[in-house]
């Protein structure tokens, strides 16, 4: 049975490609989740295509191949992600891993709503009741076949009870949802690009940075300072020329890194002094940059000095995958203006994905000062979940608005006392 028609791919080697990215994203970042959500995480990449096998989906896909036709007694447009959670056999669950209600309720939802769709899962209750008897009990035994997974001994509309209302902000298991639906779709995303999880994730950027300053005239105290505080939320106050965006490539260290500036064109020079084989040369064993670009022109700006002719077609193949790669948020570094990143706190459908990336990355925030107090809002509400999920961040600036100290400190004193900043003044 099959899950995409280009390329051709069936449902189980879709769902393999995603665990093949899970098993590196679990190698990579071992400490991203509990070994709890880890399971959950798991049984969601398994379960999240199944509804792929009503006969409807199969007939799209098989059009589109010019195949024949299987028969369909139903023809109830139903998202495939509303009818994936009928397939996870939670009472199994239950039984052999002590399953809990919060974690089936985070399990399903995530799977559910791994697209957003404009439809209410509670107005299909009586068609997908009609598909359950008309379509799926009769293929069980092919579905069983192609899916080759534990399958409840009946189907049944009770589990999507579970999702009729869907996990937001305001619900206890936010967090949770955050990290199993995010990195659910990071994974389906990487997967139909057919693109890896992660690139690059042992590159560490400030052994490159380290051995460009001290060529060039060893570090500075501020850069000496944001290396030996690579593991904490830092805040730099301190005027141009200091060295700042060595310090905040130091601080980045092995971590997988976002470094954010308000301007497209400084980016772009960053982007190009961090990959200059003269400068920082910050590229992997064949002198392709390991850093990312990514802005709202980001593939202009790549293609700009390339020649559109035959001889340099694989380069120009290489700039359009690095662009891909980046907006898949797999490079190990990222340069990128704040609007690509960090619109997760509006709560748009699938925000889930960046949330939860930037829960084990380090998120640098540069000249924060040029943002209006709209956009300096945004900034403070998405530190704030950053941190809660364990993410961390750097923010430089020349001067530091007193509203946006303040309410960090406040935030501080409800995080029971815990210091999460650090004040560097350097005059």
């Amino acid at each position: 049975m099959y899950a995409k028609s280009q390329p051709v791919e069936t449902i189980m080697e879709h769902t393999q490609a995603l665990l093949t990215n899970y098993d590196v994203l679990r190698e990579k970042y071992p400490d991203l989740l509990t070994d709890r959500q880890w399971l959950l995480l798991k049984i969601a990449v398994q379960y999240h295509d199944a509804g792929k096998v009503y006969s409807r989906f199969q007939n799209m896909i098989r059009k589109q191949l010019g195949l024949s036709l299987l028969p369909c007694s139903v023809d109830h447009d139903i998202p495939h992600n509303f009818l994936s959670p009928l397939f996870v056999p939670i009472k199994k669950l239950r039984k052999e891993v002590g399953l809990s209600v919060e974690e089936e309720r985070v399990l399903l939802q995530a799977i559910a709503y791994h697209h957003e769709r404009n439809k209410d899962i509670r107005q299909l209750k009586d068609a997908i009741l009609e598909v359950i008897n008309q379509d799926l009990h009769p293929n069980m035994k092919d579905i069983q076949s192609c899916l080759d997974m534990p399958l409840p001994e009946r189907l049944s509309t009770l589990q999507l009870a579970k999702v009729n209302k869907q996990i937001d902000y305001r619900d206890a298991n936010y967090l949770d949802y955050v990290l199993i639906k995010g990195l659910l779709l990071r994974l389906d995303h990487a997967a139909s690009a057919h693109e890896p999880i992660e690139l690059h994730s042992s590159y560490d950027v400030s052994e490159y940075v380290n051995s460009y300053l001290k060529e060039k005239e060893g570090l500075r105290p501020l850069q000496v300072f944001t290396q030996e505080n690579q593991d904490r939320n830092l805040v730099l106050i301190g005027q141009t020329g200091m060295g700042k965006t060595e310090a905040a490539l130091l601080w980045l260290g092995k971590g997988k890194g976002f470094f954010t500036l308000p301007l497209r064109v400084s980016l772009n020079a960053l982007y190009e002094r961090t990959k200059d084989v003269k400068k920082i040369a910050y590229v992997d064993a064949n002198q392709r940059p390991i850093a990312g670009l990514l802005h709202s022109n980001a593939l202009d700006f790549l293609f700009k000095n390339q020649e559109d002719s035959e001889e340099n077609e694989q380069s120009l193949h290489d700039l359009e995958q690095s662009y891909q790669q980046s907006r898949l948020l797999s490079r190990k570094l990222t340069f990128s203006t704040i609007d690509q990143i960090l619109t997760f706190p509006f709560y748009f459908k699938g925000h889930e994905k960046w949330l939860a990336t930037l829960s084990y990355s380090k998120l640098v925030i540069d000249e924060i000062q040029a943002y209006s107090p709209r956009i300096a809002a945004v900034l403070l509400k998405g530190i704030q979940r950053i941190h809660q999920l364990g993410g961390k961040f750097l923010i430089m600036t020349a001067t530091m608005p007193t509203f946006f100290l303040e309410k960090m400190n406040e935030w501080d004193f409800r995080l029971e006392g815990i210091t999460f900043m650090k004040h560097l003044q350097m005059t």
